[in-house]
């Protein structure tokens, strides 16, 4: 049985010739490139300016908060600096999942210092992360999806297990999460 040149994987969607998946690749990577810069110019952007606050909110344990921003500045460089490189496109499949991955543990590490009690405004941050399961979308969507999957793992985990919440906010966080990512 011969395979149409336009047939795709099942599961991981990319196109089984190979030659077509690349023309694909580069048309998307010359698209993709310019919101991917933008959106880690935000990350380090928002990191900084939100890190003037980080003391009045976290008091003594801001110095905790400001290494791991500190971290996902650093992170975020380093993605600028191989999106910047043509011989690194390759890793445009892995932006996604970094972006979605670094974000959304972060985001989950807020949550932890803020507040064990109630609501915490930083579980909003878990939905800025979305932007980055598409911005290499046809590129890294898969890994996006899966760094996705374990930023919710991880918060299960760690309020679930670890540091334990009151039961009904642990089913308001996970009812939006699963509305969230359907």
């Amino acid at each position: 049985m011969e395979i149409d040149r336009w047939d795709r994987h099942r599961f991981f969607l990319y196109f089984l010739d190979s030659s077509v998946e690349s023309k694909y690749r580069s048309f998307i990577l010359q698209r993709a490139i310019v919101f991917t810069r933008i959106s880690w110019v935000i990350v380090i952007f928002l990191s900084a300016v939100f890190s003037m606050l980080d003391k009045h909110f976290f008091g003594e344990f801001a110095k905790y908060v400001m290494a791991v921003r500190t971290i996902i500045i650093f992170v975020a460089l380093i993605a600028l600096f191989l999106i910047k490189k043509e011989k690194y496109s390759r890793q445009m499949d892995w932006n996604g999942f970094v972006f979605v991955f670094s974000l959304g543990m972060f985001c989950n590490f807020l949550i932890l210092m803020d507040t064990t009690q109630g609501f915490s405004i930083y579980f909003t941050g878990l939905f800025l992360i979305f932007p980055g399961i598409f911005c290499t979308a046809g590129l890294g969507f898969r890994y996006s999806c899966f760094a996705f999957i374990l930023t919710m793992i991880g918060f299960n985990i760690m309020f679930g297990l670890i540091f334990p919440i009151t039961k009904d906010l642990f089913v308001a966080y996970n009812v939006f999460l699963k509305h969230a990512c359907c």
